[in-house]
């Protein structure tokens, strides 16, 4: 299926809506992902109007299953200018219990990875109704989420639990809430390399306390 779907094998716990659908799908699980990861591990992350909808059966997408493809209006490109030239479609499961995504005539901000000239998303990729992101959401696919992909994000289930590297960011968003996506990390707060060494969390421009953060 391709390295769009490659978090979709993990099956953990917990399968994560990212904001468009609050109730789990039967068969779609989702490996849990701050959004700065799936910021960078998507080749294509853009903000698009989904303007024409079509069920497609043959494909050599997903021939098993069949696809959906919707047509969208790029607004703004945050990762793979080069990639997203000429793409105007974006390909997904038709069936959301294996992790097919359902989009409305909106905007989104939609992420993935190019197949056939296409865009590939699942709901285990950054896919989100654009005005659910946070402003700092917003601010942060312009520059911030790039200056930390070289650092690591590690969900924190349940504590205590401390960093393993100095070039960690520790995710507690798990003990306060059912939907990660929707906590305050996950919102507001960016894992940023501050040198060579070390990574460390920002909200807005203020290093927080990991430290602090570890304790149980």
């Amino acid at each position: 299926m391709g390295v769009s779907l490659s978090a979709v094998t993990f099956g953990l716990l917990l399968f994560l809506s990212v904001g468009l659908n609050k109730q789990a799908a039967e068969g779609c699980t989702c490996k849990p992902e701050h959004p700065q990861q799936l910021f960078c591990r998507s080749e294509i992350v853009i903000q698009a109007e989904i303007t024409e909808k079509q069920e497609i059966t043959q494909n050599n997408i997903f021939p098993d299953w069949g696809l959906i493809r919707y047509k969208f209006k790029t607004i703004q490109v945050f990762k793979g200018f080069e990639k997203i030239n000429g793409t105007k479609y974006v390909y997904t499961p038709k069936e959301i219990g294996i992790c097919g995504v359902s989009l409305d005539y909106k905007q989104y901000l939609l992420s993935g990875h190019v197949m056939n000239g296409g865009l590939v998303v699942t709901l285990c990729d950054f896919v989100y109704h654009w005005d659910r992101l946070s402003l700092t959401q917003k601010y942060n696919l312009k520059a911030r989420y790039q200056m930390g992909c070289k650092c690591k994000v590690s969900v924190c289930y349940e504590k205590p639990c401390c960093l393993r590297s100095q070039k960690e960011c520790l995710w507690t968003d798990w003990e306060l809430y059912v939907f990660i996506q929707n906590g305050e990390q996950a919102r507001e707060f960016t894992c940023i390399m501050n040198n060579e060494e070390t990574c460390s969390w920002y909200k807005g421009s203020s290093k927080v306390d990991t430290v602090k953060m570890c304790k149980s």
